[in-house]
């Protein structure tokens, strides 16, 4: 009797430590992000020098439509969904996918020649990023949602105003010269779908190692054909070019 009340005894405590140690595997925390990864800090930069045409000749554009030189002193995108990806294209193929948010609600993605602009940050799990990717589209819900909050900047980056916001989801305003001659432009369009930033080296991040990565907008990636020759923002049989460049053409620097 004394053996079987020795064997229930011994049985009863095996069991309580089991239970105990599956307790704590339950409730020990995972790891976190600063233990495998590190935060990523995001910033936009206009470069705003003067770009100049590879050639004079009159091209396809036109008489009266050559353009000598070109400069960029704003763009503005509305972005949303805004994060590091470890490839290059939206492959549906790729398993070995990673990826991280650094601003996934929609707002304004600005490159000003006041400086640098801030675009967000967070905490990513180390990997190999060689690009980030953003949705290009319209203010989202009402139409006093993203205007009215940002109120005059709204209006000054992408016009319109809070009552009635421009429907344009990226705006870029500059300057051209055309035969020596400088005039302003504003060059709008509704252009949707993703847009891509492209590193310049592969971002690697491990733990416990802070980065940075501004994001470049550059007139000649945006502003020039494969011959080098400026497109006129004015004309109209340029747009599928420009739109292109805008959406394909951030570079991505790694610093």
């Amino acid at each position: 009797m004394k053996k079987l009340s020795s064997f229930r005894s011994q049985l009863q405590s095996a069991f309580i430590g089991t239970a105990l140690l599956a307790f704590a595997s339950c409730t020990e925390n995972p790891a976190s992000p600063t233990d495998t990864g590190s935060t990523v800090v995001m910033r936009t930069e206009l470069d705003n020098s003067v770009a100049h045409s590879a050639s004079s000749q009159e091209s396809s554009q036109g008489i009266g439509s050559v353009v000598d030189s070109l400069q960029v002193t704003s763009a503005a995108y509305v972005a949303s969904n805004f994060m590091l990806r470890s490839d290059l294209s939206d492959s549906p193929d790729n398993s070995n996918l990673s990826e991280g948010f650094i601003r996934p609600e929609q707002f304004i993605l600005v490159f000003d020649a006041s400086g640098r602009q801030y675009i967000g940050e967070h905490i990513l799990f180390s990997a190999t990023y060689q690009s980030a990717r953003f949705d290009i589209d319209q203010a989202q819900g009402r139409s006093d949602s993203l205007a009215s909050a940002l109120g005059p900047f709204y209006a000054s980056v992408l016009g319109g105003n809070a009552v009635s916001p421009a429907a344009s989801t990226i705006r870029v305003q500059g300057y051209l010269w055309s035969h020596g001659v400088r005039v302003p432009f504003t060059y709008a369009t509704s252009v949707s779908g993703s847009g891509r930033v492209i590193m310049n080296k592969p971002l690697v991040v491990t733990p416990n190692s802070p980065m940075e990565v501004i994001v470049r907008f550059t007139t000649t990636a945006i502003f020039t054909n494969g011959s080098g020759m400026l497109l006129d923002p004015r004309d109209s049989r340029n747009t599928a070019n420009i739109d292109a460049n805008l959406k394909t053409s951030l570079i991505g620097d790694v610093q």
